[in-house]
Formats: structure tokens, C-alpha cells, sequence
């Protein structure tokens, strides 16, 4: 292989390694942000047009919001992705 598609190829695998470091910061900024919009699990559940427990999985940590659900959230509370799961763009 080419040594500079292998030099990319690496620097991704190690920026990527560990997504659950980036996931386990989901659930408490999704209860911070409610919060501060001062809304209740029903309500945001409501609006995503989810079950209340579907949205209560999410900030307890039990289950991850699909990619659309993801964007809906990101959009919602006016940040990015990576910055919904607390990771630094560099």
C-alpha cells in the first residue's frame, strides 16, 4: 500500500478507536440541555415524536439516539454533532 494512504488510514484509526469515550458523554449533556431549555423528558419526547421512555434510554445511557435522531437533537439545541458528544474538532 502506498505509506501515505497507510500514514491516513492510521491517524483515522486512532482518532476513531474509541467512539464510546464520545458516547458516554451523550446522556449528560442531553439532561443539562433539557434542563436548561426547561423542558421535561415528555415534552422533548413529544416534539421528537418519540415514546417517553425512548428519549428516558437516552439520557439514562441505555440506548443511543438513531443518526436521524441525533440530528433532530443536535439541531433542537443548536450545536453540532460533535459537540453534542463532547468531542473536539481537531
Amino acid at each position: 500500500m502506498n505509506p501515505k494512504k497507510e500514514g491516513a488510514l492510521e491517524a483515522l484509526h486512532n482518532r476513531h478507536s474509541v467512539p464510546e469515550k464520545f458516547l458516554a458523554n451523550l446522556p449528560a449533556f442531553l439532561k443539562s440541555e433539557r434542563e436548561h431549555y426547561q423542558l421535561t423528558q415528555k415534552e422533548l419526547a413529544d416534539w421528537m415524536n418519540l415514546a417517553t421512555q425512548s428519549y428516558q434510554a437516552y439520557e439514562s445511557g441505555k440506548s443511543i439516539p438513531t443518526l436521524p435522531n441525533f440530528i433532530r437533537l443536535a439541531d433542537f439545541f443548536d450545536v453540532s454533532l460533535d459537540e453534542m458528544i463532547g468531542r473536539n474538532s481537531d
